[in-house]
């Protein structure tokens, strides 16, 4: 990967096919958008969930499904980012806690942010014209300079913002604090990866009602190349009675899942299930004019000629955490491992899981 470019764009479909999940804890503030890590609620369709601005979300208490019913699919969610940079391997981590904080890494590789307030989460709620909408993070509205999704309306001859569902939420985080790598799993220097993260749902009925849908811009900060970098949404899921949960995946559908084994859950009834559904992996410049990926900018659809979509590339899980073999990581090489295919204490690609790179945690 070129030195400070994007990435990847990854559009990730959070998909309830039939969904259950128990957890308990507070919900957190939402109304407190002077919380440094802030937290705000995605909830337009039957889906009523949690977002953090340090890489966590479906937490506290959970991917509530149907929304208000109390009933809850995920224990918590987060995106997982590593690569080998010269002689060594770098991790950032987020699951029950997070080595990503809120803010931006400039020209020279230094963060900031971390204690500025306005480094929270936006939210949009279509046709409403309240506080995020006139605070939504684009220099070109006159506001910070986060890069939040805008477009140019001709009528008004004016950039507004980007909804791009019925709510739509916008934040940006990175891996560049030093201080913030204490995860046993990852402890590691930064990779100096700035994130800007969209969550939109839709409330259409047919498909659309039961999904949330995220994209992640990425961008590699640092002087550095990264080399065999995966990016990794791990999540822990828990249907109903959870000692009955099993994982899969399906390549074609570029989709990992889980589901119930047993005929009545004591939760739902009916055997449930849920999953990550890929619509969009990482861009790969090819310099081959043959491959072309469409990218949705300002409203209009863009092509990006020479680059492919690398979908999903790795599947894997972890089976319980005193497992010798898949068992909880327990250090960066260990959660490396995970994210690229083979179990957390192999040597060689002889256990490699394929299908994407989701840790799906039952």
């Amino acid at each position: 990967m070129k030195n400070n470019r994007i990435l990847q764009s990854i559009i990730l479909l959070i998909l309830i096919l039939f969904t259950a999940f128990n957890f308990y804890g507070n919900k957190p503030n939402e109304s407190n958008t002077d919380l440094i890590l802030h937290a705000q609620k995605l909830d337009a369709n039957t889906i009523s969930t949690w977002f953090r601005n340090n890489g966590m979300f479906n937490t506290s208490p959970g991917f509530e499904w149907p929304k208000g019913s109390g009933k809850y699919v995920r224990h918590g969610s987060g995106i997982w980012i590593a690569a080998r940079v010269g002689s060594d391997t770098l991790v950032s981590i987020a699951d029950y806690g997070s080595e990503f904080l809120p803010g931006y890494t400039d020209g020279n590789g230094i963060p900031h942010g971390e204690n500025e307030p306005f480094y929270r989460i936006y939210k949009l709620n279509l046709g409403v014209n309240d506080s995020g909408r006139a605070h939504w993070p684009n220099i070109l509205l006159g506001n910070s300079n986060q890069g939040a999704p805008v477009y140019f309306d001709n009528s008004s001859n004016s950039w507004k913002p980007l909804d791009f569902g019925h709510q739509t939420l916008f934040h940006r985080y990175t891996d560049s604090y030093p201080q913030s790598h204490t995860l046993n799993n990852g402890s590691t220097p930064p990779l100096k990866a700035d994130v800007m993260q969209t969550d939109f749902s839709i409330n259409i009925q047919g498909g659309l009602d039961l999904a949330i849908i995220s994209q992640f811009t990425i961008i590699n900060k640092s002087s550095s190349t990264w080399n065999k970098a995966f990016i990794t949404f791990w999540t822990d899921d828990d249907i109903g009675f959870s000692s009955a949960d099993k994982v899969g995946c399906d390549t074609s559908l570029n989709l990992g899942y889980t589901y119930n084994t047993i005929n009545n859950d004591t939760t739902y009834g009916v055997p449930p299930a849920v999953g990550f559904l890929m619509l969009r992996g990482a861009l790969r410049f090819t310099g081959n004019n043959s491959d072309t990926v469409f990218i949705c900018r300002n409203k209009t659809r863009v092509p990006l000629v020479g680059y492919e979509d690398l979908l999903m590339s790795v599947f894997n899980w972890i089976a319980n955490s005193n497992h010798p073999i898949n068992g909880n990581p327990a250090s960066f090489r260990e959660s490396y491992r995970y994210m690229s295919g083979p179990e957390k204490r192999s040597t060689d690609n002889s256990s490699l899981r394929l299908c994407n790179q989701i840790h799906v945690f039952w």
